[in-house]
């Protein structure tokens, strides 16, 4: 999953290394915590913020299973009664889409997903890839009030910035781990010796239960939600409006501020710089 907006997160989090997609959140301090009250961050927001901004988005995963999973990420996941696997994901979408490690679900015969205010809804498993630990899950969306996370770039991200995992391990609470990118483009092998390039790799320690939750970044951004009257979704939406103006033409724009509150400001577009000298 997020240039950086408001909340995002870095990855669904399979272990110590984060080998999904980047979601975009103002993020956070003091690494190794599990108490969402921590001291504000080195930049950006403060884990209680990003906590209290990205846990109603989070969401309990509990799996049926038939068997454990042959897998190089079984960390950070818990073993409930019986044959049942329970883990965290996150809401994507508000149609229902669902994100978590595919190792969760392997050979499930039933899923279940537990949201923030505690109401529950059964699942259906839309797709998996197994290496790279990544599953796609929908729900029923009636009755739901679900709190999608965006995906961030995870291109910009660079060792040494903050991160904050959050997980759902027991369907009632979330909890909240602090750390730091301490690798980039790692490259991990997969059970079945497929190769996953480009792996971005976190010191924070997981708690049981973290596995397939948010790693979310710490930076707090400038998003822009309007552009030229229109709302803005992602960059193609920014060229695409873009593209109907000229330089010289002023558009006005909507930008929320490091997760804060939007300003409205006006831009005169100019003409694009060239990228190799003129001769």
């Amino acid at each position: 999953m997020r240039s950086w907006i408001g909340t995002g997160i870095v990855a669904a989090v399979g272990g110590a290394i984060a080998a999904a997609a980047l979601v975009g959140t103002g993020v956070v301090g003091n690494r190794n915590s599990s108490d969402a009250s921590s001291s504000p961050g080195e930049r950006g927001m403060s884990p209680q913020a990003i906590y209290e901004r990205a846990a109603p988005g989070v969401v309990h995963v509990s799996a049926t299973t038939t068997r454990d999973p042959a897998t190089p990420f079984f960390v950070g996941a818990s073993r409930g009664s019986g044959n049942e696997m329970t883990g965290s994901g996150f809401v994507l979408s508000d149609d229902g889409l669902i994100v978590t490690n595919a190792h969760l679900i392997a050979g499930a015969t039933a899923l279940r997903v537990t949201f923030s205010d505690r109401s529950s809804a059964d699942a259906r498993l839309l797709g998996s890839d197994p290496d790279t630990d990544l599953a796609l899950l929908q729900v029923d969306t009636d009755g739901h009030d679900l709190r999608p996370l965006e995906l961030g770039d995870s291109h910009t991200v660079h060792v040494g910035d903050p991160t904050v995992a959050v997980g759902s391990a027991d369907a009632q609470s979330r909890t909240l781990t602090t750390g730091h990118v301490s690798a980039t483009r790692r490259r991990i092998t997969a059970a079945s010796g497929f190769g996953i390039d480009d792996v971005i790799q976190t010191d924070g320690v997981l708690n049981s239960g973290n596995a397939g939750g948010p790693l979310l970044d710490a930076r707090s951004g400038d998003r822009i939600t309007d552009l030229d009257g229109r709302a803005v979704a992602s960059m193609d939406d920014v060229a695409a409006i873009l593209a109907r103006h000229t330089p010289g033409d002023v558009v006005g724009l909507v930008v929320e501020r490091g997760g804060g509150p939007e300003q409205s400001l006006e831009a005169t577009l100019e003409d694009r710089p060239a990228t190799v000298p003129v001769e």
